[in-house]
């Protein structure tokens, strides 16, 4: 199968509630596991993700209702942003921000106000007075005090390893 179609036919499980099995062969699990690595700008795709990273880390099922993906780096910074100074390049932000390791789910009304805010004001949002968040995809945010290319790169390499065990990618 082309790697068009396989990742098609994977993402379409994924929406499905993983009622497709998609059986793979060791090369194309190679080629799915690297794939997990680059850009992703489809919202579909990105929703998919975010919705089994969180499945997956999750200890009991998690219910997604009124949830949209944020991206923890704004695709849309601000000129004189803390995001722009942070990530100076755009290339490296543009490929950064819509990776695995920039996405997480929050409810509709809080990601409407965090669109562009800064790291602090998300995490404020999310995790301020006695917030607590029922989604595991953001609960290892709560302990950073920045999100910097090292934090993103963390983050994406766990989402990534996560996400190789779930599918049981991980016995080549």
């Amino acid at each position: 199968m082309r790697r068009p179609e396989l990742f098609a036919d994977l993402i379409r499980g994924m929406m499905d509630n993983g009622d497709r099995v998609i059986s793979l062969d060791r090369r194309e699990k190679v080629r799915l596991a690297e794939a997990l690595d680059m850009p992703y700008t489809m919202q579909e795709k990105v929703r998919a993700l975010t919705k089994a990273i969180d499945h997956a880390l999750a200890d009991t099922p998690v219910i997604h209702t009124n949830t949209h993906t944020e991206h923890i780096i704004p695709r849309n910074p601000p000129l004189n942003s803390e995001w722009i100074s942070l990530f100076p390049n755009d290339d490296i932000r543009e490929r950064l921000t819509h990776s695995i390791g920039n996405f997480g789910l929050w409810s509709g009304a809080k990601n409407q106000s965090a669109q562009t805010a800064t790291f602090a004001e998300k995490k404020a949002k999310l995790f301020g007075e006695g917030k607590i968040t029922t989604l595991p995809i953001m609960e290892n945010l709560r302990h950073l005090t920045q999100f910097t290319e090292k934090e993103h790169a963390e983050r994406q390499r766990e989402f990534i390893d996560v996400l190789i065990k779930e599918w049981r990618m991980d016995r080549f």
